[in-house]
């Protein structure tokens, strides 16, 4: 009998509505229990891989965020933190968050659901942090992981700046 942990039943449950609303959905009306971005490495998208012994226990994805009309430097940087366990329990528990792979015309079947740094742009700061805060899953899309047609989308915890982290539930660990 194969046991299912929350996470899985959380990924079964949004590729469900993913495939089944594919198409349907504008971003400004979508459900903000699931959401995607893409980061794509630039000088405004930064990712940090953060090493214990030769071993990755962490990685940072940076978003600077502009407000042209007032400013060409950042108004703020959005951070997305991504490891192996949520929290000490999930590590005891052997419960990783999700981490899987699908065909990399994901992005473009996808594309009406997926937010860049583009899309963070047009929001404003305030707004996307919002968005994010109210999000109950952040998966996220690393360019640089598309390998043989398949693209990785690994779920990422949301960080106001180095070392707050926003869920109440976080334990800073490593895996």
């Amino acid at each position: 009998m194969i046991v299912m942990t929350n996470h899985i039943r959380t990924f079964l449950f949004l590729f469900c509505i993913v495939f089944i609303s594919c198409g349907t959905i504008n971003k400004s009306e979508l459900n903000q229990e699931n959401t995607f971005i893409l980061f794509d490495k630039s000088n405004f998208e930064t990712k940090r891989i953060n090493k214990s012994d030769a071993k990755v226990y962490s990685t940072e994805y940076s978003f600077s965020i502009h407000d042209y009309e007032k400013s060409s430097y950042p108004t703020g940087i959005i951070t997305f933190f991504s490891k192996k366990y949520k929290n000490y329990n999930d590590k005891i528990k052997d419960n990783p968050l999700p981490n899987f792979k699908v065909n990399k015309s994901f992005i473009r079947n996808n594309k009406n659901i997926i937010f860049t740094l583009e899309d963070m742009r047009k929001m404003g700061y305030s707004k996307a942090i919002e968005m994010f805060t109210k999000a109950k899953h952040i998966f996220l899309i690393d360019k640089e992981n598309i390998k043989n047609n398949s693209i990785v989308i690994k779920e990422v915890l949301l960080m106001y700046k180095e070392g707050e982290h926003l869920d109440p539930n976080y334990e800073n660990i490593k895996n």
